[in-house]
């Protein structure tokens, strides 16, 4: 298990389950600072033998390739923190070859990089200009104006409403997910439909 800040809420209670059960477990718990790294008393106390902890101040910052490697392959990867961490492990993940199903993760959402201001949408394919409002989605405007968008965490998290983007006429598109790879986010082929926007421009996309 892997928590990063106040990811470790999560984890806590997966901790003590997998102690109690008797099970073979790690978790490794990165923060900033250990005054700012809740629970750790407690968990220093109760899984002393199976906790490593990564301070910034102390030990510089956690080195996520460096974990992934050292995981084996058949061993599954639990992990919540800021999205900058999950995005960081995804790739590194994603990079090692290891099996996808592999790695679980919680979020606690992303507000973005940029404003959330109103967008439109273009379905050239069905004729659709649709406006997203600062308080909806992609996905939720789209199925108001009758478009059907395949969808089911609506965090971001499982790909379902990734859609191929064909042009962003203006604006510059505000990746909200932790689906896709930072390259892929670079690429911006992609856009998660359910969090994701366009701050202050439109984007063409292509529904399934």
């Amino acid at each position: 298990m892997l928590a990063g800040g106040i990811g470790i809420t999560p984890l806590l209670s997966m901790a003590h389950a997998l102690a109690a059960w008797g099970a073979d477990y790690e978790l490794v718990y990165a923060g900033r600072s250990r005054a700012s790294m809740a629970f750790l008393p407690d968990l220093e106390a109760d899984h002393a033998a199976r906790l490593r902890t990564v301070v910034d101040d102390e030990d510089g910052p956690l080195d996520v390739a460096a974990l992934v490697d050292g995981v084996s392959p058949d061993t599954e990867l639990y992990v919540c923190g800021p999205s900058g961490m999950l995005a960081a492990v995804q790739h590194a993940w994603s990079t090692s070859g290891r099996p996808p199903a592999r790695l679980r993760f919680e979020t606690f959402g992303n507000s973005g990089n940029l404003p959330t201001t109103p967008f439109i949408v273009r379905v050239p394919r069905l004729g659709l200009d649709v406006e997203v409002s600062p308080g909806s989605t992609a996905v939720q405007a789209l199925e108001a104006a009758g478009a059907e968008v395949m969808s089911d965490c609506l965090r971001g998290e499982c790909g379902l409403c990734v859609v191929p983007v064909l042009a962003v006429g203006s604006g510059a598109i505000d990746h909200r997910d932790v689906f896709l790879s930072p390259r892929q986010k670079s690429a911006g082929r992609d856009i998660c439909l359910c969090v994701s926007r366009v701050a202050d421009g439109e984007i063409t996309v292509e529904l399934p």
